[in-house]
């Protein structure tokens, strides 16, 4: 799935799984839990290989990008 696709999917999760949440609002979710996913792999205390760390980290930065263009 392309970062765009997922930015989208992860908004309208939050909309439908907390039916109170307007776009905005499940948007900014969306960037809290994407942000919660970068921490984790920036931990060093969890042991990640260099490549998947960098692949996934650039991913998620994607995602995050593109819920900010939003």
């Amino acid at each position: 799935m392309i970062a765009r696709e997922k930015a989208s999917q992860l908004i309208v999760n939050y909309q439908l799984r907390c039916t109170s949440l307007g776009y905005q609002q499940a948007k900014q979710c969306a960037l809290i839990a994407v942000d919660e996913i970068l921490e984790g792999l920036n931990n060093d205390n969890i042991i990640y290989g260099s490549e998947y760390r960098y692949e996934v980290s650039t991913y998620y930065e994607n995602v995050k990008k593109e819920l900010e263009h939003r």
